[in-house]
């Protein structure tokens, strides 16, 4: 049977509409892949975002050690920052006597009701530090020693 040559070149157009289709079709599943990674970026920039904007939007609080020192030899000193959502964080190295207050912190930096208990690293060890409702943060033990606050993070009652 001889096909004639307008039926060869409408089999040869309606083939390469199907390849056209199959090549859209892995278009369109590529270009939904990429759009679901730029939301996985944007999200991921949102957060580094509010994540910066946390730490700018930090307040360093003036409390000073009643009961010990900073550690030095390039260790964070101690600082006590409250952020724009109420959450207080203390960091550094100090050197103290366990068993006595190292700080009061200020009526805005303080739990709202009860006591608050971290654990910290210490140089005997890990170790009990309490934070209580009118500021004293204090650190279970006896002896003297270095003190990480690096753990002590909580949401202020004020």
């Amino acid at each position: 049977m001889i096909v004639p040559e307008k039926e060869i070149d409408l089999s040869e157009k309606i083939e390469n509409l199907y390849n056209l289709q199959d090549d859209l079709v892995k278009e369109i599943n590529n270009l939904k892949l990429e759009n679901e990674n730029l939301k996985k970026e944007i999200e991921t920039m949102k957060k580094n975002d509010d994540k910066m904007q946390n730490d700018i939007d930090k307040e360093l609080i003036d409390v000073k050690l009643t009961n010990g020192s900073n550690y030095g030899s390039g260790y964070l000193p101690f600082k006590v920052y409250k952020f724009r959502n109420d959450i207080v964080k203390l960091n550094g190295l100090i050197n103290c006597t366990f068993g006595q207050a190292i700080c009061t912190l200020p009526e805005n930096c303080r739990p709202k009701d009860g006591i608050l208990v971290f654990v910290c690293m210490t140089s005997s060890g890990a170790q009990r530090v309490d934070v209580y409702n009118d500021g004293n943060v204090y650190p279970y033990g006896s002896g003297s020693g270095w003190l990480s606050l690096d753990n002590i993070i909580f949401i202020s009652g004020v």
